[in-house]
Protein backbone atom coordinates (compact mmCIF):
# COMPACT_ATOMS: atom_id res chain seq x y z
CA UNK A 1 0.00 0.00 0.00
CA UNK A 2 1.11 3.62 -0.57
CA UNK A 3 -1.26 5.10 1.98
CA UNK A 4 -0.56 7.82 4.53
CA UNK A 5 1.32 6.92 7.78
CA UNK A 6 -1.94 6.89 9.77
CA UNK A 7 -3.49 4.43 7.30
CA UNK A 8 -0.40 2.23 7.44
CA UNK A 9 -0.51 2.20 11.22
CA UNK A 10 -4.22 1.29 11.16
CA UNK A 11 -3.49 -1.55 8.75
CA UNK A 12 -0.70 -2.87 10.99
CA UNK A 13 -3.02 -2.81 14.00
CA UNK A 14 -5.65 -4.78 12.05
CA UNK A 15 -3.03 -7.25 10.89
CA UNK A 16 -1.89 -7.91 14.47
CA UNK A 17 -5.48 -8.15 15.68
CA UNK A 18 -6.92 -10.44 12.99
CA UNK A 19 -3.87 -12.01 11.34
CA UNK A 20 -5.57 -12.05 7.92
CA UNK A 21 -4.06 -9.09 6.04
CA UNK A 22 -1.50 -9.54 3.27
CA UNK A 23 0.57 -6.59 2.03
CA UNK A 24 1.37 -6.86 -1.68
CA UNK A 25 2.41 -3.25 -2.35
CA UNK A 26 1.16 -1.19 -5.25
CA UNK A 27 -1.39 1.64 -5.35
CA UNK A 28 -3.76 1.98 -2.42
CA UNK A 29 -6.76 3.13 -4.46
CA UNK A 30 -7.76 4.10 -8.00
CA UNK A 31 -8.96 7.53 -9.16
CA UNK A 32 -12.71 8.10 -8.90
CA UNK A 33 -14.67 7.37 -12.07
CA UNK A 34 -18.45 7.29 -12.63
CA UNK A 35 -20.16 3.95 -12.08
CA UNK A 36 -20.26 1.58 -15.08
CA UNK A 37 -17.74 3.62 -17.07
CA UNK A 38 -14.91 1.70 -18.75
CA UNK A 39 -11.53 3.35 -18.28
CA UNK A 40 -7.81 2.69 -18.72
CA UNK A 41 -5.25 4.17 -16.34
CA UNK A 42 -1.74 5.29 -17.21
CA UNK A 43 -0.40 3.33 -14.24
CA UNK A 44 -1.24 -0.04 -12.64
CA UNK A 45 -4.67 -0.11 -11.02
CA UNK A 46 -5.12 -1.08 -7.39
CA UNK A 47 -7.47 -3.96 -8.30
CA UNK A 48 -5.18 -5.26 -11.03
CA UNK A 49 -2.14 -5.13 -8.77
CA UNK A 50 -3.88 -6.93 -5.91
CA UNK A 51 -5.24 -9.61 -8.22
CA UNK A 52 -1.82 -10.33 -9.73
CA UNK A 53 0.35 -10.23 -6.61
CA UNK A 54 -2.29 -11.47 -4.19
CA UNK A 55 -2.67 -14.54 -6.39
CA UNK A 56 1.11 -14.98 -6.49
CA UNK A 57 1.17 -14.86 -2.69
CA UNK A 58 -1.54 -17.50 -2.45
CA UNK A 59 0.31 -19.90 -4.74
CA UNK A 60 3.49 -19.42 -2.73
CA UNK A 61 1.90 -19.68 0.70
CA UNK A 62 -0.95 -22.14 -0.05
CA UNK A 63 0.46 -24.41 -2.79
CA UNK A 64 -2.18 -27.08 -2.07
CA UNK A 65 -5.10 -24.82 -3.08
CA UNK A 66 -7.67 -26.05 -5.62
CA UNK A 67 -9.77 -22.91 -6.14
CA UNK A 68 -9.60 -19.23 -5.27
CA UNK A 69 -12.72 -17.13 -4.68
CA UNK A 70 -12.77 -13.34 -4.69
CA UNK A 71 -15.61 -11.22 -3.33
CA UNK A 72 -16.01 -7.49 -2.70
CA UNK A 73 -16.27 -6.79 1.02
CA UNK A 74 -19.75 -5.32 0.64
CA UNK A 75 -21.17 -8.40 -1.10
CA UNK A 76 -22.91 -11.50 0.25
CA UNK A 77 -21.84 -15.04 -0.59
CA UNK A 78 -23.95 -18.15 0.04
CA UNK A 79 -21.15 -20.62 0.76
CA UNK A 80 -23.17 -23.88 0.58
CA UNK A 81 -24.50 -22.95 -2.86
CA UNK A 82 -21.04 -21.87 -4.03
CA UNK A 83 -19.51 -25.17 -2.96
CA UNK A 84 -22.29 -27.06 -4.76
CA UNK A 85 -21.54 -25.13 -7.95
CA UNK A 86 -17.81 -25.77 -7.67
CA UNK A 87 -18.48 -29.46 -7.13
CA UNK A 88 -20.63 -29.51 -10.29
CA UNK A 89 -17.88 -27.87 -12.36
CA UNK A 90 -14.77 -29.10 -10.58
CA UNK A 91 -12.04 -28.27 -13.08
CA UNK A 92 -8.59 -26.73 -12.59
CA UNK A 93 -9.49 -24.43 -15.51
CA UNK A 94 -12.70 -23.18 -13.87
CA UNK A 95 -13.53 -19.51 -14.36
CA UNK A 96 -16.83 -18.83 -12.60
CA UNK A 97 -18.54 -15.46 -12.47
CA UNK A 98 -20.76 -13.08 -14.40
CA UNK A 99 -19.29 -12.74 -17.89
CA UNK A 100 -19.16 -9.26 -19.42
CA UNK A 101 -18.28 -7.95 -22.87
CA UNK A 102 -18.42 -4.19 -22.58
CA UNK A 103 -19.28 -2.10 -25.62
CA UNK A 104 -16.49 0.47 -25.80
CA UNK A 105 -17.44 2.84 -28.63
CA UNK A 106 -21.06 3.98 -28.29
CA UNK A 107 -20.60 7.05 -30.47
CA UNK A 108 -22.31 5.34 -33.44
CA UNK A 109 -25.19 3.83 -31.47
CA UNK A 110 -28.57 3.99 -33.20
CA UNK A 111 -30.92 6.41 -31.49
CA UNK A 112 -33.64 3.77 -31.10
CA UNK A 113 -31.34 1.79 -28.79
CA UNK A 114 -31.13 4.64 -26.28
CA UNK A 115 -34.48 6.43 -26.68
CA UNK A 116 -37.63 4.67 -25.61
CA UNK A 117 -39.57 7.25 -27.60
CA UNK A 118 -37.44 6.86 -30.70
CA UNK A 119 -39.61 8.98 -33.01
CA UNK A 120 -39.66 11.83 -30.50
CA UNK A 121 -35.85 11.85 -30.24
CA UNK A 122 -35.47 11.81 -34.02
CA UNK A 123 -37.87 14.73 -34.43
CA UNK A 124 -36.96 16.86 -31.41
CA UNK A 125 -35.49 20.06 -32.85
CA UNK A 126 -33.61 21.10 -29.71
CA UNK A 127 -31.95 17.71 -29.29
CA UNK A 128 -31.00 17.50 -32.96
CA UNK A 129 -29.58 21.02 -32.93
CA UNK A 130 -27.47 20.19 -29.88
CA UNK A 131 -26.13 16.97 -31.41
CA UNK A 132 -25.20 18.70 -34.67
CA UNK A 133 -22.21 20.04 -32.74
CA UNK A 134 -20.78 16.51 -32.91
CA UNK A 135 -20.79 15.53 -36.60
CA UNK A 136 -18.59 12.48 -35.94
CA UNK A 137 -21.30 10.93 -33.74
CA UNK A 138 -24.68 9.47 -34.56
CA UNK A 139 -27.72 10.99 -32.91
CA UNK A 140 -27.93 7.93 -30.66
CA UNK A 141 -24.28 8.22 -29.63
CA UNK A 142 -24.80 11.86 -28.74
CA UNK A 143 -27.91 11.05 -26.71
CA UNK A 144 -26.13 8.21 -24.87
CA UNK A 145 -23.22 10.45 -23.83
CA UNK A 146 -25.57 13.30 -22.95
CA UNK A 147 -27.43 10.93 -20.63
CA UNK A 148 -24.15 9.93 -18.96
CA UNK A 149 -23.37 13.59 -18.40
CA UNK A 150 -26.79 14.28 -16.90
CA UNK A 151 -26.41 11.37 -14.48
CA UNK A 152 -22.77 11.68 -13.45
CA UNK A 153 -21.85 15.34 -14.08
CA UNK A 154 -24.82 17.41 -13.05
CA UNK A 155 -24.14 21.14 -13.26
CA UNK A 156 -21.42 20.83 -15.91
CA UNK A 157 -21.94 22.47 -19.29
CA UNK A 158 -23.51 19.83 -21.52
CA UNK A 159 -21.45 20.61 -24.63
CA UNK A 160 -18.10 20.35 -22.89
CA UNK A 161 -19.15 17.27 -20.95
CA UNK A 162 -20.28 15.41 -24.08
CA UNK A 163 -17.13 16.44 -25.93
CA UNK A 164 -14.94 15.15 -23.10
CA UNK A 165 -16.97 11.92 -22.88
CA UNK A 166 -16.56 11.41 -26.63
CA UNK A 167 -12.79 11.79 -26.35
CA UNK A 168 -12.65 9.35 -23.42
CA UNK A 169 -14.78 6.80 -25.30
CA UNK A 170 -12.56 6.93 -28.39
CA UNK A 171 -9.42 6.74 -26.25
CA UNK A 172 -10.59 3.51 -24.59
CA UNK A 173 -11.73 1.87 -27.83
CA UNK A 174 -8.43 2.83 -29.46
CA UNK A 175 -6.53 1.25 -26.56
CA UNK A 176 -8.28 -2.09 -27.08
CA UNK A 177 -8.41 -1.73 -30.86
CA UNK A 178 -11.92 -3.15 -30.93
CA UNK A 179 -15.59 -2.25 -30.67
CA UNK A 180 -15.92 -4.31 -27.50
CA UNK A 181 -13.60 -5.12 -24.61
CA UNK A 182 -12.29 -8.69 -24.31
CA UNK A 183 -14.72 -10.85 -22.35
CA UNK A 184 -14.11 -10.55 -18.62
CA UNK A 185 -15.68 -11.47 -15.29
CA UNK A 186 -17.51 -8.81 -13.32
CA UNK A 187 -15.06 -7.66 -10.68
CA UNK A 188 -17.32 -7.93 -7.62
CA UNK A 189 -16.90 -11.70 -7.38
CA UNK A 190 -15.44 -14.72 -9.18
CA UNK A 191 -13.87 -18.17 -8.68
CA UNK A 192 -10.74 -19.41 -10.47
CA UNK A 193 -9.45 -22.96 -10.64
CA UNK A 194 -5.88 -23.93 -9.85
CA UNK A 195 -4.64 -23.80 -13.46
CA UNK A 196 -5.74 -20.19 -13.94
CA UNK A 197 -4.42 -19.19 -10.51
CA UNK A 198 -1.00 -20.65 -11.26
CA UNK A 199 -0.92 -18.88 -14.62
CA UNK A 200 -1.66 -15.51 -12.99
CA UNK A 201 0.95 -16.11 -10.30
CA UNK A 202 3.60 -17.23 -12.77
CA UNK A 203 3.10 -14.15 -14.97
CA UNK A 204 2.31 -11.55 -12.30
CA UNK A 205 5.23 -9.32 -13.26
CA UNK A 206 4.39 -9.34 -16.97
CA UNK A 207 0.59 -9.05 -16.95
CA UNK A 208 -0.91 -5.65 -17.71
CA UNK A 209 -2.38 -4.29 -14.51
CA UNK A 210 -3.92 -0.99 -15.63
Amino acid sequence: TDGAPAELMEALVMENQFGDLVFVGGPNADPWVPRDVTYVLEQPSARGWRLAYGTAWLVQQRPELDFVAYLDDDSYLHLPRLLQRIEMHASPSLAMGHGMETELDITQTHVCRVCKMCDWCQQDATLNEFCQQFPDMSLGGCVALLHQCQVHHQGEAATECVRRAQEATLRVSSYFGAQRAPRWLLGMGWVFGRRIVEYLARNADDLKKN
